[in-house]
């Protein structure tokens, strides 16, 4: 993958990720993982659509997922990845690796509104992001309530 094209299901999940990180809309009461949400498994790749990296606008996580998958130096695949990224009219800043199995992408535009707000809730009761106390329904109610895209769960 390190000069040639993206293959189309990559390009599927790409398209499908971005739609979900820009353009759907979340009921005011969905609560969204800050970690954002992972594709399955295509052609040796996952993707993490993250709603909100460091510099507050989304991050694109690729991790090969197969080590048997003929692949490229880490950086020439998020070039590519980037690129691509980019033909789909969503510009980005920087990409970084985070090991040899894995790299990102920062994009330039912030997530919608819905979703960060989603990412962004905390439990009322308990004052956390991620509420895991005993018998608390906060979190299990909250993501039940967002939408995702339907091919991937």
């Amino acid at each position: 993958m390190s000069t040639r094209e993206l293959t189309e299901a990559q390009r599927q999940t790409l398209t499908t990720g971005l739609t979900w990180l820009y353009q759907t809309e979340q009921p005011d009461d969905a609560v969204a993982d800050p970690h954002g949400i992972q594709s399955p498994a295509v052609d040796g790749r996952t993707y993490r659509f993250i709603p909100a990296g460091h510099s507050g606008a989304p991050v694109v996580v690729a991790t090969i997922d197969n080590p048997n998958y003929i692949r490229p130096p880490m950086q020439q695949e998020l070039t590519t990845l980037a690129l691509q990224i980019e033909r789909l009219g969503f510009p980005f800043d920087s990409t970084w690796n985070s090991n040899a199995e894995q790299g990102s992408v920062g994009l330039m535009v912030a997530a919608h509104p819905s979703l960060l707000a989603a990412a962004r809730r905390r439990c009322p009761d308990h004052l956390n992001p991620l509420c895991g106390w005993e018998g608390c329904p906060w979190l299990a109610d909250g993501t039940a309530k967002l939408h995702r895209p339907e091919s991937w769960f």
